[in-house]
């Protein structure tokens, strides 16, 4: 399913819970398990990427180790104006493509989408405690930009999501305002 497709399906359902004017209560635990899910994978995402830089770089360290002469600072790098500061390994004198000592994460687009997917469960998560209207309004517009970053980072077309994100949101923005008390 395509992140456009999944958030069609998000702004309608929470269209949908408007419009049956179904209670908090029923979508909390959900939402409460949704967001502890989305804890926990985003945690094991890190340490699993943790643990593959960690080992990439022993292996690689074990490896400059027995060959010293074929390690170097990346080329560019370490400079008064460079943006950071890399060692690489030859296996050859000027070799074309040398590795990195300490690799560079290797899911980073995955970090960044399992990232938005928790901020998105935190502002649910936001959404079904809020107990002013202030807060519900200030959740919802959390979780538009979280699902317009989500579709950003897959490469969607976030004027094609606004189109849904928005109504939804602002009947839940209405629906709030005739069930809270400020």
């Amino acid at each position: 399913m395509t992140l456009c497709r999944t958030s069609r399906s998000v702004a309608g359902l929470v269209l949908s819970l408007v419009l049956t004017a179904c209670s908090v209560d029923e979508y909390e635990q959900p939402i409460r398990d949704f967001s502890a899910a989305t804890t926990s994978a985003d945690k094991a995402l890190g340490s699993y990427s943790q643990i593959v830089v960690e080992e990439v770089t022993r292996v690689r360290r074990a490896e400059a180790s027995a060959r010293p002469v074929a390690v170097q600072i990346a080329r560019g790098d370490c400079l008064g104006d460079s943006a950071r500061c890399r060692i690489v390994i030859l296996r050859k004198r000027e070799e074309p493509d040398p590795r990195l000592l300490v690799p560079e994460q290797p899911i980073p687009t995955i970090l960044s989408l399992m990232s938005e997917i928790k901020k998105y469960s935190d502002g649910l998560q936001a959404i079904v405690t809020a107990d002013t209207k202030s807060k519900v309004e200030k959740s919802v517009d959390s979780v538009n930009g979280n699902l317009l970053n989500l579709a950003k980072l897959a490469g969607s077309d976030t004027k094609a999501f606004g189109n849904f994100a928005t109504p939804a949101g602002e009947a839940v923005k209405c629906y709030s305002a005739f069930t809270s008390t400020a």
